[in-house]
């Protein structure tokens, strides 16, 4: 019996040591060179290698420490904060396997993809109106613009006009977008009137949006208006304030004076009425 435990014992050593993947630590690539230059040998010969001289190494390179490479990836639709269909990204290698490439959001940058979506962007600049295809700029100019209403104050001379320049002047001042006079339409021109009004803005020749466009009255925005009005604000306040007092005292002087009446018409009753005719006796 202990010869056959020892066989098996001897069988279980034999058998090679099986690693677990999870426990494998990461490998790296660590390049070094000899400190001291190793002298050439005869023909046929080993090197004559020295313990102490030639097996000192520096390091040369260590890829632990070294940036890692990104992904070179097409996009097919829109990505947000990454660009739009047919741009070409740079991405980590997780985020391009496990989302952009595995969603179909993104392509390898192959030889027949390069021309699918270059012969776009020609299509694009040079095709028509109908088969064109909105940038990915064009698409946040379209939703931003969708979100906007633009308000003009009047100035305060009586020969104001709205007209398209004025509009374009406003739109980048105001909400800091570039209007072209030629993409932007009025429903009359010169507006001259206060009141609610709109304007169209076409997008890359594409998409025409719709924006509210309000005409309001002149303010004089100046420190010293605001100051003046403020002012006057305070005045108004303070002299409401002593009306509303002068009522309350007027209120409670009344109040003693018709007590006062009440108490002498009802003594005068009390006494004529203690005054009775003489009797016959």
């Amino acid at each position: 019996m202990f010869s056959c435990g020892r066989f098996a014992l001897q069988v279980l050593l034999r058998q090679p040591a099986v690693r677990s993947f999870s426990r494998t630590p990461a490998q790296h690539t660590v390049i070094v060179e000899r400190w001291w230059e190793v002298p050439l040998s005869k023909e046929g010969s080993p090197p004559r290698l020295y313990p102490r001289r030639h097996r000192v190494y520096k390091l040369v390179e260590d890829t632990k420490h070294a940036p890692k490479e990104k992904m070179k990836l097409i996009l097919t639709q829109t990505v947000e904060k990454l660009g739009g269909r047919g741009d070409t990204v740079f991405v980590k290698k997780s985020i391009g396997r496990n989302k952009l490439l595995a969603q179909g959001l993104a392509v390898y940058p192959s030889p027949e993809n390069k021309q699918m979506f270059a012969e776009e962007l020609k299509l694009l600049r040079e095709g028509q109106p109908d088969q064109r295809v909105q940038t990915r700029t064009g698409q946040m100019t379209v939703e931003l613009l969708k979100r906007s209403n633009l308000k003009v104050i009047k100035t305060f001379s009586d020969d104001f006009q709205l007209t398209k320049e004025v509009v374009c002047r406003q739109f980048e001042k105001k909400l800091g977008i570039v209007v072209p006079p030629h993409v932007l339409s009025l429903p009359f021109e010169p507006i001259k009137e206060l009141g609610e009004y709109w304007c169209d803005i076409t997008v890359n020749g594409k998409d025409t949006v719709r924006v509210p466009l309000s005409l309001l009255p002149y303010e004089d925005q100046s420190a010293v208006h605001q100051k003046h009005r403020k002012l006057l604000m305070a005045e108004d306040d303070s002299q409401a304030d002593a009306e509303e007092d002068d009522a309350t005292l007027t209120t409670v002087s009344d109040a003693p004076e018709a007590e006062d009446g009440k108490d002498s018409t009802t003594t005068v009753q009390t006494q004529q009425g203690s005054t009775s005719p003489p009797t016959g006796n």
